[in-house]
């Protein structure tokens, strides 16, 4: 069932929202529908595994599409510059349920889109354990 919110109601259904029934991000991930923009946070560590670091992360995102495809291009920075961790990545984005996820053969990213906040976790494939506990917060783009 697709929702649409006029940019006015958006505040209203983020107040009524707020009680949990239905994800934010279902109505408000901005006017548009969109998720596009750059998308700051950290990306802490879970697992105990030696060669896992906590980081500051900046993912930029570009879409839906009419797929409901988002593609994601991740980044950790690094002393103060940003090193880009890979190639682009195709997310399946579900505004119904406000979820962000991506699942390959040995990982599964999945996020829950609460307005302007991305909060998800990494877990490992097969085992199921959660790698990385990721926040994010959208850029404001200055008027």
């Amino acid at each position: 069932m697709e929702k649409s919110v006029a940019r006015g109601q958006c505040a209203a259904f983020a107040a009524v929202l707020s009680l949990g029934i239905v994800p934010l991000g279902a109505f408000c991930a901005d006017a548009a529908g969109s998720l596009t923009g750059d998308w700051r946070g950290e990306s802490v560590c879970v697992a105990d595994r030696d060669a896992c670091r906590d980081e500051k992360a900046l993912y930029h995102l570009k879409g839906p599409d009419e797929r409901r495809h988002v593609t994601v291009v991740g980044s950790k920075i690094v002393d103060g510059r940003e090193v880009v961790m890979g190639p682009p990545l195709e997310f399946t984005y579900d505004a119904a349920k406000g979820t962000l996820v991506l699942e390959t053969e040995r990982s599964a990213f999945r996020f829950a889109v609460t307005g302007d906040k991305l909060d998800g976790t990494l877990t490992l494939l097969p085992s199921g354990v959660v790698y990385r506990r990721i926040s994010l917060k959208k850029d404001v783009k200055p008027a």
